[in-house]
């Protein structure tokens, strides 16, 4: 019988995989990270007639956070490193979104997805080895259930990425025995 539960399981967790990544499209984000998930920077031609209230408008979009294009919302997208805050960052129009996306929208952060296994591998020059370091995120204070493609965004959600062991992140992920 709990072999019979085992081969349900994976095959479940197979089809959701395929399904989140067939689903999955690309934002629409100026500045937003390559293929690679690799920041890069937006090359535009500017011109002399450009004008002042123009660049005070980007200068505020700017101040104001990230703009992910999606529903109203703000969340907020905090990365730890050796159990410091080494950066945080606002994220506007995030209703709906992917934390993914999220992150996409964030033209500050260097990172890397992994298209072929599904998970963020890179976050700024800490990469993950599995041995035993890794990257991590819990999603309003809890285990993220689920992946950066599958989790959508609503206001007020607050991400939080802790690169390191499982015994790093704050919270305890597996259940105690009794």
């Amino acid at each position: 019988m709990n072999k019979r539960i085992k081969m349900i399981f994976l095959a479940l967790t197979a089809f959701l995989l395929v399904a989140c990544k067939n689903t999955h499209q690309k934002p629409t984000v100026e500045n937003a990270p390559a293929e690679s998930g690799k920041t890069t920077e937006a090359v535009s031609q500017t011109s002399a007639e450009e004008s002042t209230s123009g660049e005070e408008a980007k200068q505020a979009q700017d101040e104001s956070g990230a703009d992910a294009q999606g529903e109203a919302g703000t969340a907020t997208i905090i990365i730890y490193k050796n159990g410091e805050v080494e950066h945080e960052y606002t994220v506007n129009q995030i209703g709906g979104v992917s934390v993914l996306d999220a992150m996409k929208a964030i033209k500050e952060l260097d990172f890397n997805f992994s298209e072929q296994d599904g998970v963020i591998d890179q976050i700024g020059d800490a990469k993950n080895d599995y041995n035993p370091n890794t990257w991590m995120y819990l999603y309003n204070g809890a285990f993220a259930e689920l992946g950066v493609v599958s989790q959508k965004l609503k206001d007020g959600d607050k991400i939080e990425w802790y690169y390191g062991t499982i015994n790093d992140i704050p919270v305890n992920i597996i259940p105690a025995q009794e």
